[in-house]
């Protein structure tokens, strides 16, 4: 099973092939973002010591250098989240998106996980292929 639309004409027929590539760009931006944020407070705490034992944490001198990165990161991530709410909440139109959007969520879900778009996800679904089975 894929994410992505077999053909354009599947692809204009269900927009939740739209909202998953979306999603997952946004959510790979934002692991990357975190990512580079891990580095650089790694090498600030290499060089000023570790961030959790600083008096305060505005004290700490490596937070010039790790805050820009965390809030790009935490800028990143929220946007993923949106996305991934929007990509929820949207009703798949065909089976073809039914099963992008089941996939998609199975692949990003795991127990350990914090993505609180994908039980919403698997309920949209469900409804949307009841619809489909009722028509």
């Amino acid at each position: 099973m894929t994410t992505k639309p077999k053909t354009l004409k599947a692809a204009a027929a269900d927009p939740i092939f739209a909202l998953i590539a979306a999603h997952k760009r946004l959510a790979k931006e934002s692991d990357c973002l975190w990512n580079k944020c891990t580095t650089a407070r790694a090498r600030a705490e290499k060089k000023y010591g570790e961030w959790l034992l600083a008096p305060e944490v505005d004290d700490w001198p490596g937070s010039p250098i790790v805050t820009p990165f965390y809030d790009r990161a935490n800028r990143a991530d929220h946007a993923a989240r949106i996305a991934g709410k929007r990509l929820a909440r949207m009703k798949p139109r065909t089976l073809a998106g039914a099963a992008a959007l089941l996939d998609y969520t199975r692949q990003s879900y795991t127990d350990e996980s914090n993505e609180d778009w994908a039980k919403i996800a698997f309920k949209t679904c469900a409804a949307a292929l009841n619809r489909m089975v009722a028509a």
